[in-house]
């Protein structure tokens, strides 16, 4: 099982990220902010990853996405290939 990483961005808050997953249109963007805004308002990250119904790893990965890019790294990136039809 890997290391747990801690959340080591202090530029927002738990309130903001919610409000900022309010305001999101990006569905899947908000969905991960919402866990990480649990997380960082106390949570514990299995209580996050049962609320937005992803695994442990999951919850792992945005949290170092969200530590290196903030809020516009819990966003798809773009897809390269050919376009759906």
């Amino acid at each position: 099982m890997p290391a747990p990483v801690e959340i080591t961005r202090t530029d927002r808050t738990s309130r903001q990220l919610h409000r900022y997953a309010n305001k999101c249109k990006d569905r899947i963007q908000a969905r991960r902010v919402r866990a990480l805004a649990m997380v960082v308002g106390g949570k514990l990250r299995s209580e996050a990853a049962d609320a937005v119904d992803v695994t442990l790893q999951t919850i792992r990965d945005w949290v170092i996405r969200y530590n290196r890019w903030g809020v516009a790294g819990l966003r798809d990136a773009r897809r390269s290939g050919r376009p759906s039809l």
